[in-house]
């Protein structure tokens, strides 16, 4: 199933060493006022997130001249692809990443579990990096709340499979709205489980690399919302931030996924930090 978007968006097939990418792209805007006009912004989806999560954001940030490009990962909606755990690593989607971006030099979005891929690519090659913002994506996930959900994860998958996230996902998504709806039930049922286990299994023991991306001098932003404390506290997200000397913003209203609960507060934070980052870059 395709979630219908606006005719501003475009649809595209990637093909990289390891598999296939479906992608969204919102061209920059070609009138107006356009300060980040020629600068691309790559947007990484979370766990069980998708591409279209960062459907709301994206015209905006076009609207004041960046090329927007939102990612699955590789073969995450295939059952035909990659089908080892293995091939799930951090590091290897981190790699996918690289790939993907080329020779650009783009600003990095991170949602949750698209952070840690993010800061991994950033880590990888720092000097195609112009900035990273960091959406409700904390150091690690080594602390006992996270133990005890990777302990229900593991349950779930074993017995109910990932269907077994309908009745929590269908509690947040609007009553009347049928597409949407439908459009996750898509999602569950259709993920890779390969993908699903192996992402999984390799952010429990994924380390704290906010050490190294502090000397790696990209400008980052922490943004979280003011009630998302669903993997992360706000202690650590602050804690985060003061050790990277990156600019935290906490959004009001938003909880876990800012960039849909609030887009237009989500593009106004960071496009300061945007602005920021050209002048470091130049």
């Amino acid at each position: 199933m395709i979630l219908p978007l606006p005719e501003s968006f475009e649809r595209h097939v990637l093909r990289l060493r390891r598999g296939t990418v479906e992608a969204i792209r919102h061209p920059a805007a070609t009138t107006g006022p356009a300060p980040g006009r020629g600068e691309t912004v790559v947007m990484v989806p979370g766990h069980f997130g998708s591409k279209e999560d960062f459907r709301l954001v994206m015209p905006l940030l076009a609207a004041s001249g960046y090329d927007c490009w939102a990612y699955d990962y590789t073969d995450q909606f295939s059952a035909t692809g990659l089908d080892s755990y293995n091939d799930y690593t951090l590091e290897l989607l981190a790699a996918d990443l690289v790939e993907l971006v080329g020779d650009r030099r783009v600003h990095y979005l991170g949602h949750c579990m698209g952070g840690l891929v993010a800061r991994r690519a950033v880590l990888d090659r720092p000097s195609r990096a112009r900035s990273l913002t960091l959406a409700c994506c904390g150091p690690h996930l080594h602390e006992v709340r996270h133990r005890a959900m990777w302990t229900g994860l593991d349950a779930m998958l074993a017995t109910s499979g990932l269907m077994g996230m309908w009745p929590t996902v269908q509690r947040l998504l609007p009553e009347d709205d049928e597409v949407l709806s439908g459009f996750w039930r898509y999602k569950l049922q259709a993920m890779n489980h390969a993908y699903v286990q192996g992402t999984a299994d390799s952010m429990r023991v994924t380390p704290d690399l906010t050490a190294e991306l502090a000397g790696s001098g990209v400008p980052v932003l922490v943004l979280y919302g003011s009630r998302d404390r669903r993997l992360w506290t706000h202690e650590a997200y602050h804690d985060m931030a003061v050790r990277l000397g990156a600019t935290e913003a906490v959004l009001p209203g938003a909880a876990h996924s800012p960039v849909m609960e609030r887009p237009e507060a989500t593009v106004m934070t960071m496009l300061d930090l945007l602005e920021t980052a050209r002048e470091v870059c130049r």
